[in-house]
């Protein structure tokens, strides 16, 4: 499970936990919130990883043929377009260990096929992934790779091209909300000056950031692809897959690629990625002899490739594990479980849920909700999909600090760090309630807003609170369990309350 991608998957000894504060077995006894940034593995995702994992290993050699691992990828990356209801669509599926290596990946194949200078545009900028800048340039993003190769961070990836970087934010430098129209103008004009250049523009459109926000518009989208053609390449940042099976399909139709994981909404376990090609792409790829960068040898394995892809990659090493094939199983068993409820009964409980977070919130002055112009919602969705493309499902907050309008990035993220332990044997959990101390909780990272404005701390409600609500054996939904998750975040909120202001005394 923990095989097959960078640093942010090595387990710390002492905690058993990664960089994202997870575990990679499953850890009931924590109370998580967290699928904005990651969750650890439910006890369903295990067992289903477990069973692919033993299926593998049936005649107990220690090596897998590859044949057998080839044929176990092509059929996770069908079942993750039937799952998504995107089949009809015949998408190229490029499985991978993680959203940034999907980004990669996607970078890749656009820029092999052009010979003009690139530029990527990445709007919301400041609320997306920190390898972002790496990744969109053709640039290493870590220290190690997903197949385990040693590489200096930061460097170009052999065989990319040179490919410029432009980062559009959601915030001015005051840490002011720009307006959707003000934003739109921006990547007007980033778009509109980089192809009169000469620039062919990888534009990276935000469907959602960290804190639950797209940009810019499906109009600005449709107008600027009109005025330039095939000078724009659109690649939509999906990766927290809180928009609607409709919404991905009109992205691909509009020939849009789009990154997606299976572990931020639908809480797979941290690193099961994917990226989805429109099939125009995918045939114009069968018919030509594009070579992707060499460099690619780094990251991927001869059976992660797609048919479509196969002519155009470099020589790739054999396979060494199948850790990202038993995660995108578990998150493919998060989603078949969230999926086996009616959609009228997955609204009805996300609209429920989404209450009692704001009554709980309500109840703690301490813990500030965060309005964006730009947050997905009834009002302001630019798809067509009902459920998720049109409710927000991350709920950034700042915390008051005394003497300070919030607390700052720093505090923030200690708490954050304390929040996810026990704290029986801490200084910390000295006057704290013994239910408090004793319970780790697990919320998504902060995220630092700039300008003296703090950091916003997030609550997710992500798929498994949803798919608690059905008994597998009756198929009987009862959002009595959502009762279970409320008493559960409440009491998450209790013990961001006493970390705050044990830590603001401390300031």
């Amino acid at each position: 499970m923990t095989l097959g991608g960078d640093a942010r998957l090595i387990v710390d000894p002492e905690s058993g936990l990664n960089r994202y504060g997870c575990s990679p077995m499953p850890r009931d006894e924590a109370f998580s919130f967290a699928s904005s940034t990651a969750t650890s593995i439910s006890r369903h995702g295990y067992e289903a990883a477990c069973r692919l994992h033993d299926c593998l290993f049936q005649d107990e050699t220690e090596r897998i043929a590859e044949d057998r691992l080839h044929d176990v990828t092509s059929h996770l990356a069908s079942t993750l377009t039937r799952t998504l209801q995107i089949d009809t669509r015949k998408p190229g599926v490029l499985l991978s260990a993680s959203g940034t290596d999907s980004q990669m990946h996607a970078t890749a194949i656009v820029a092999c096929s052009e010979r003009s200078p690139l530029v990527s545009v990445v709007c919301g900028s400041d609320e997306t992934g920190s390898g972002t800048p790496y990744s969109v340039t053709g640039r290493h993003f870590d220290g190690v790779t997903a197949v385990g190769h040693i590489v200096e961070k930061g460097t170009r990836i052999q065989g990319f091209p040179e490919i410029q970087y432009l980062g559009v934010p959601f915030r001015d430098d005051r840490g002011r909300n720009k307006s959707p129209e003000e934003l739109d103008q921006e990547v007007r004009q980033a778009v509109a000056h980089s192809v009169h250049r000469g620039y062919v523009v990888l534009l990276h459109l935000m469907d959602q950031s960290k804190l639950g926000c797209m940009a810019p518009s499906l109009n600005l989208v449709d107008e600027l692809r009109q005025r330039f053609g095939d000078a724009v390449q659109v690649i939509v940042d999906a990766c927290q897959l809180r928009l609607d099976m409709e919404d991905l399909a009109t992205h691909l139709d509009r020939n849009h690629i789009v990154l997606i994981t299976g572990s931020k909404f639908f809480t797979g376990p941290p690193f099961s990625g994917a990226s989805l090609y429109p099939s125009s792409m995918v045939e114009r790829w069968s018919r030509t002899n594009h070579r992707l960068p060499s460099g690619l040898s780094n990251y991927l394995d001869r059976c992660t490739l797609p048919d479509w892809l196969a002519r155009a990659t470099p020589p790739l090493p054999a396979p060494a594990d199948i850790g990202m094939r038993l995660r995108w199983t578990a998150a493919l068993e998060e989603m078949s479980r969230y999926f086996a409820i009616p959609r009228s009964e997955r609204i009805r409980l996300l609209d429920d849920f989404g209450l009692r977070i704001k009554r709980i919130l309500d109840e703690y002055p301490e813990l500030q909700p965060i309005q964006s112009p730009h947050q997905r919602s009834a009002i302001n969705n630019n798809g067509q999909g009902p459920e998720l493309s049109s409710r927000p499902t991350l709920i950034p907050f700042r915390i008051a600090a005394p003497g300070h309008d919030t607390l700052p990035p720093e505090q923030a993220g200690a708490l954050y760090q304390l929040l996810n332990q026990e704290l029986t044997q801490h200084s910390m959990g000295r006057h704290m309630p013994h239910d408090l101390s004793s319970r780790a909780c697990h919320i998504g990272q902060p995220v630092p807003l700039g300008n003296g404005l703090g950091a916003a701390m997030r609550i997710s409600i992500g798929a498994r609170i949803i798919a608690g609500c059905r008994d597998p054996e009756t198929s009987i939904v009862d959002s009595g369990f959502l009762k279970v998750e409320e008493e559960k975040l409440r009491t998450v909120c209790s013990k961001i309350q006493f970390l705050a202001r044990a830590i603001t005394r401390s300031i």
